[in-house]
């Protein structure tokens, strides 16, 4: 293999696994400053460790690795919406869905109370990013529109699990998503699909035969990497 070979790497959802994501990027992948390493969302929430999450990867790219991009899962998005509303409800409903682990880990009772730089990393957090092969995205697109990621299709990025991808209608480009727990044979056997998922359920531990770990692909090469959890 060419060790000068730039790699593009998508990394699965973290949902608050720090001590996994260090483990993954340093341990497994051997992470290097050449390399582009896409986070494609659910960062934070459910797990330990959200805020060590967001320290990792900001002082990561603080540190020169420039090359690394987060994009905007559907609890970062709940997050931020019970931030702008602060509505009882959206509160309540970002809370049950793993934001309680969340605000324990930043010390506080309300998202709020986050230091101002967290939350402007949230709100900086992008929709999609895509390569000449592929397009990166946390939930799915809606392929109902004749442009899947204009802003009509939002919702679908953030939310979608059932997925037929056209490639047609994303330059001919594989799609790769998150949110969707898969087990790990499933995930391998979406690297020969135009839909690859990546989301292995990390937080979950070893509860779950074939689940519970933080899964990366090189999508140059269809190299997967896994780390168990080890919270």
């Amino acid at each position: 293999m060419n060790s000068n070979r730039k790699r593009v790497i998508a990394v699965g959802d973290v949902h608050g696994c720090n001590k996994t994501l260090q483990a993954l990027l340093f341990d497994r992948i051997k992470l290097k400053k050449t390399d582009t390493v896409i986070l494609i969302g659910d960062l934070v929430d459910r797990g330990p460790d959200s805020k060590g999450v967001l320290d990792t990867i900001m002082n990561l790219q603080s540190e020169g690795y420039t090359g690394v991009r987060c994009l905007l899962g559907n609890h970062e998005d709940m997050l931020l919406q019970a931030i702008r509303t602060g509505d009882e409800y959206d509160l309540q409903f970002w809370q049950e869905n793993g934001g309680d682990e969340a605000l324990e880990s930043f010390g506080v009772k309300l998202p709020q109370q986050m230091p101002e730089e967290y939350i402007s990393f949230l709100k900086g957090l992008k929709l999609y990013y895509q390569t000449t092969t592929h397009v990166f995205v946390h939930a799915g697109l809606n392929f109902s529109l004749d442009k899947p990621l204009s802003k009509k299709g939002r919702d679908s990025m953030l939310w979608e699990r059932r997925v037929k991808v056209e490639p047609d209608k994303i330059g001919e480009r594989k799609l790769v998503t998150g949110h969707t727990i898969m087990a790990l044979n499933l995930i391998a056997e979406s690297l020969e699909s135009n839909l690859i998922q990546l989301d292995n359920g990390c937080f979950m531990g070893k509860r779950f035969k074939g689940k519970g770990s933080l899964v990366a692909l090189d999508v140059n090469n269809g190299e997967l990497f896994v780390q168990e959890n080890i919270e």
